[in-house]
């Protein structure tokens, strides 16, 4: 599996390559970040579009966040979708995780926590 935010153009044209699971993880506006250094639809499509078990996960503060979501994947080859909640402690993502879990539901996305911060909350460096 390789991890990407989707705004690198990884050039995919040899079969191994077609054979690795991409996890995709571009950014919303909750990430503070303008639009054209976050989003790449064209290469997002290219990703997508090389392995159909590849999937993004997007970091969702709230259902504003699902709408932005589905506008980034409008036009992109359909794959599976994960949400997690936004959250920058373990004690946020406690609280948070039923909402998101719910528009998950809602929108026929998966849910996904966020093991990392659930374990080791704010420290850095593990």
């Amino acid at each position: 599996t390789i991890e990407t935010n989707g705004t690198i153009d990884i050039q995919i044209t040899k079969r191994y390559q077609k054979a690795i699971l991409f996890s995709i993880s571009p950014k919303l506006s909750n990430s503070k970040e303008k639009y054209n250094s976050r989003i790449k639809k064209d290469i997002l499509s290219k990703i997508l579009s090389a392995n159909k078990d590849s999937y993004t996960k997007f970091v969702v503060a709230n259902e504003n966040d699902i709408f932005e979501i589905k506008e980034i994947l409008w036009g992109l080859p359909k794959r599976t979708v994960f949400i997690m909640p936004l959250s920058s402690s373990s004690a946020d993502i406690s609280k948070n995780s039923e909402a998101i879990i719910n528009l998950a539901t809602k929108y026929g996305f998966r849910y996904s926590d966020r093991l990392h911060i659930r374990v080791w909350d704010k420290k850095k460096g593990v």
